[in-house]
């Protein structure tokens, strides 16, 4: 974390007048005050040996009118002309391929094995002549809330991110992991049934992708099962929940020190 992380927090820091500081996880990431922990309950279960100030409040969601986008006409005849199709992304993560060609054709590869039709989120302005192919839609930036909901399930890295807006939005997994948390997200995922065993970057191959596409587009009762986790999700609204928090932990506190006395919608008369 402090390798990875440690310079763009410490400018953060900086420009907010606060010290540096050396040990990122111990310092920034672990508060013994408040940790918010932005997962669904399904996932992110709290632990018996966790102390009373580590919440697990439920995914946090962007609305559309925060993150607008309009659908491209070409995006949009794809989507409704055959089956649903397949989101095969790497996030950021595509940055630790060395060659972003070969991991896309590997991507591309897969889904043709599988007999889908996929959309392929790569660095298409890197690879100018890759071939065209009526059952891969090539896209770059994609808000997820906008395309996850017309897809039948989501490859991807297994981010702690982009596994919630899958099932936030009822598709299934296939995760191939890369480093960190990713593995713990894949082996959640599975334990409730909706994704196959995860792949690993190293070892992956085509026909291993396209294998476990196939395990989760012919068992329905993956997609059944991220529908009723979607169900869980969106009734366990994250981000009022870590405002609740938020102001019941810090906001006496906040007007005691700075000697305001006023009536708060949300605390009443103090």
């Amino acid at each position: 974390m402090d390798r990875s992380i440690g310079v763009e927090v410490n400018k953060l820091r900086k420009s907010a007048g606060l010290p540096f500081v050396h040990k990122i996880a111990e310092s920034v990431l672990i508060s013994k005050e408040l940790n918010l922990v932005a997962e669904t309950s399904a996932i992110g279960r709290k632990q018996p040996d966790w102390p009373d100030y580590h919440h697990v409040c439920g995914v946090f969601t962007i609305p559309n009118k925060a993150e607008q986008w309009t659908i491209p006409d070409d995006l949009k005849r794809f989507l409704e002309t055959g089956p649903p199709p397949v989101f095969i992304t790497l996030g950021s993560i595509l940055s630790l391929h060395t060659s972003p060609r070969i991991i896309t054709e590997t991507l591309v590869q897969g889904a043709l094995l599988a007999g889908c039709r996929a959309i392929v989120q790569s660095r298409w302005d890197l690879l100018p002549d890759f071939p065209d192919h009526p059952r891969i839609y090539k896209i770059q930036k994609v808000p997820h809330q906008y395309v996850f909901p017309s897809c039948s399930a989501v490859v991807h890295h297994g981010g702690a991110g982009t596994t919630h807006s899958a099932t936030l939005h009822g598709c299934p997994s296939v995760i191939i992991e890369h480093i960190a948390d990713q593995s713990f997200f894949a082996g959640e995922l599975r334990r409730l049934g909706v994704a196959p065993k995860m792949l690993h970057r190293r070892t992956l191959t085509a026909g291993k992708l396209a294998k476990a596409i196939r395990a989760v587009l012919d068992n329905p009762g993956m997609k059944e099962r991220a529908e009723e986790l979607r169900e869980i999700m969106v009734k366990e609204h994250g981000v009022n929940k870590a405002v609740d928090l938020i102001e019941k932990r810090f906001l006496l506190r906040v007007l005691s020190h700075t000697g305001q006395r006023r009536e708060n919608p949300l605390m009443g008369p103090n």
